[in-house]
């Protein structure tokens, strides 16, 4: 298990659909530590989600977007953009 970056509430960018067509397998999915992005979560890609619930057990997390639907991990996500009403227009 290791240490999460994000916390619930916060608000995070998944990574481009540039990201995903470059890493994807021929089935469609890219091996993201204990979860996989998927086609359906896809069209997810470039988007602002909000992190809704963090498991410790599988260091993942769940996103309001998908009504926790599916397991995301760090791997997934470009950055943080806003936590506790704070704004990271940047990487940090």
């Amino acid at each position: 298990m290791s240490e999460l970056k994000y916390k619930v509430g916060d608000k995070v960018l998944i990574k481009d659909i540039g990201w995903y067509n470059d890493n994807k397998t021929m089935l469609g999915n890219v091996e993201c530590g204990d979860a996989l992005m998927t086609f359906e979560k896809a069209r997810f890609c470039g988007k602002i989600v909000t992190i809704s619930s963090i498991s410790d057990v599988t260091d993942t997390y769940g996103i309001e977007e998908d009504n926790g639907l599916w397991k995301w991990t760090d791997e997934m996500f470009e950055r943080l953009v806003e936590r506790n009403g704070k704004t990271y227009p940047y990487k940090i």
